[in-house]
């Protein structure tokens, strides 16, 4: 699995380059030093790897993005059927039956009994059967699917029931490195469309592109900033980087709705 990016270690790290700055001095073995990283971590750190390529590469670039508002195991599997969905024409109307392989934990926490039928945000936002009922019926998975009136949608429940989900043993030495998934979708008229991904969009080895990155600002921004003020704020991110100061992009996110 690729890295993923904590807020809090970025906003940790952005403060201590503006306390150093300020002349503000700490204990200079960090790493290495007792107590340090290397010493909490492990007793065979290798430190190669920190200094590997450094100025050269930039682990920021090998990050992955959440394409939808969904737990991450989900993201493989939502991923191929929203593919399958815009190839072979599927709707809550036309879909018998859901099969979804992928590795064990995905299968036992992302599908249990509660995940199976889901009551609220925290629990629909968890459950693998709910984002993809959700997907094969809206054709996108945002922040809007997680309100109680679409949760608890009698019209969704027929077709979170056909969803089935299941541990694949192979997949399993194959995970982290990949997040594998195999999803195969009957119709009502018996044709069976199957597909596989080894790793789900967002990921640096499957990109967002500018349009659904695009798309998914957009669903988020949607009901807290006015389009122009949401337009506005797209185009300071566009241009952050020659930004002299980040305050503009700042009051562009400040909500006016």
């Amino acid at each position: 699995m690729k890295n993923t990016v904590d807020p809090m270690a970025c906003r940790a790290g952005v403060e201590a380059a503006l306390l150093a700055a300020k002349g503000y001095e700490g204990p200079e073995p960090i790493f290495e030093g007792r107590e340090g990283l290397g010493h909490c971590i492990s007793k065979e750190w290798k430190w190669d790897v920190m200094t590997d390529g450094l100025g050269d590469s930039f682990r920021i670039l090998d990050c992955s993005m959440k394409g939808a508002p969904v737990e991450a195991l989900i993201h493989t599997p939502l991923t191929v059927v929203l593919a399958l969905r815009e190839k072979c024409g599927l709707t809550a109307d036309n879909v018998e039956e859901v099969r979804i392989k992928t590795i064990a934990r995905a299968a036992e926490i992302l599908s249990d009994p509660d995940k199976c039928d889901p009551q609220t945000k925290e629990t629909a936002d968890h459950s693998l059967p709910y984002c993809v009922a959700v997907a094969i019926a809206d054709g996108s998975v945002t922040t809007k699917s997680f309100k109680t009136r679409r949760i608890l949608d009698p019209a969704l429940r027929p077709l979170l029931a056909k969803i089935r989900v299941e541990a694949e043993p192979e997949f399993e030495a194959l995970f982290p490195r990949l997040q594998p998934c195999e999803v195969s979708i009957r119709t009502t008229d018996g044709r069976v469309f199957t597909d596989r991904m080894d790793y789900p969009m967002g990921d640096p080895r499957n990109p967002m592109t500018p349009k659904q990155m695009e798309d998914k600002f957009d669903a988020l921004a949607d009901g807290v900033l006015s389009p122009a003020m949401a337009d506005r704020a797209k185009a300071a991110i566009a241009d952050a980087e020659n930004a002299p100061t980040i305050t503009e992009l700042m009051e562009c996110l400040a909500a006016d709705l």
